[in-house]
């Protein structure tokens, strides 16, 4: 194995066998980045829209290319640099594999698509969670909206379409005659996009609430005023029907607990403001549904339903 006599030394030798032995390291690292690129590449070729219209959160990465998910900015394709094929390799000097820290932003950003489900958008009147309403219509896109079997609900003032709205429930109930049933609070969030088949399709999140302790304690005072107005309301004849309350009340369900300040303040909404229209109070829901926190939407509510009472007990009608 030694080198025998009167062969001459090759120290380039040495030289050759590093140089390939650091070509194998590097071609495992480029092999390991064109993995990393792959998974968070660019978005795959857009499919026709129907195939995008799905109940599920949307799981795969190729629909977040609108919505702004990038590469960490050390990372770019190689041919981007000049070079051949799609291997993802350092830019600058970066040497290094994508950081913890990046794998970690990509996940955070995959689980906050994951909990802005797309659903189509229809814009009516405001509705709040626990109201259902019945209406009747030939319209042909209902029936494809029922495939999705949820849909987004938001209201309109002020010509305007609202920002905040519902989840509802779409059932067909006979022939023309269909249900929406309000499920839960939601936000809107851009973009809206138009289908060729002619659905408005939007992404929805949900509104979390966060209930301090004074927002407790002003929650507290509206059961004494919401068994008042029920009581005005029934004895002096403001029903459009005999138990129109009482059916109201059996709708919407039990009255949450003033530690859920932000669904009672929803709930009494609900209820002065019902469906089909009682008639008695200033339309509150869209504020309600639009409040930047419980104790703005608190305020509204109270202000609702007091503003209600006066109106239904004479001492200050409203119209």
């Amino acid at each position: 194995g030694g080198r025998g006599r009167g062969e001459p030394h090759r120290p380039w030798a040495v030289v050759v066998g590093a140089c390939a032995l650091l070509a194998a390291v590097v071609a495992a690292a480029a092999a390991a980045a064109n993995l990393a690129f792959a998974a968070v590449g660019p978005a795959p070729r857009r499919r026709k829209a129907a195939s995008c219209q799905s109940r599920r959160p949307a799981a795969a990465l190729g629909g977040l290319g609108a919505s702004g998910l990038r590469l960490p900015s050390s990372w770019i394709p190689l041919a981007a640099a000049g070079g051949e094929g799609d291997v993802a390799v350092p830019s600058g000097d970066a040497q290094s594999m994508p950081s913890d820290g990046d794998f970690a932003a990509l996940q955070q950003r995959l689980n906050e698509e994951r909990e802005r489900p797309r659903f189509p958008l229809l814009v009516l009147d405001a509705m709040v969670p626990g109201q259902r309403l019945e209406f009747d219509s030939g319209d042909e896109l209902l029936e494809r909206l029922e495939e999705f079997g949820e849909v987004g609900v938001v209201g309109v003032w002020q010509q305007q379409p609202l920002r905040h709205g519902v989840v509802a429930q779409l059932k067909r109930l006979g022939d023309t005659k269909w249900e929406l049933k309000a499920l839960k609070h939601v936000r809107l969030a851009p973009p809206v996009e138009k289908t060729s088949e002619g659905l408005t399709m939007a992404r929805f999140e949900a509104v979390r609430d966060e209930v301090a302790e004074v927002d407790v304690e002003v929650a507290r005072t509206l059961e004494p005023l919401v068994q008042e107005w029920c009581s005005l309301v029934r004895s002096n004849k403001f029903e459009r029907f005999d138990g129109q309350v009482s059916a109201i009340l059996e709708e919407l369900g039990p009255m949450p607990s003033a530690e859920d300040a932000g669904a009672l303040a929803l709930w009494v909404a609900a209820l002065v403001n019902p469906l089909p229209a009682l008639g008695v109070a200033y339309e509150i829901r869209p504020a309600a549904l639009a409040s930047a926190s419980v104790s703005k939407r608190l305020e509204v509510v109270l202000q609702g339903i007091r503003g209600s009472i006066g109106h239904v007990s004479g001492e200050e009608p409203l119209f």
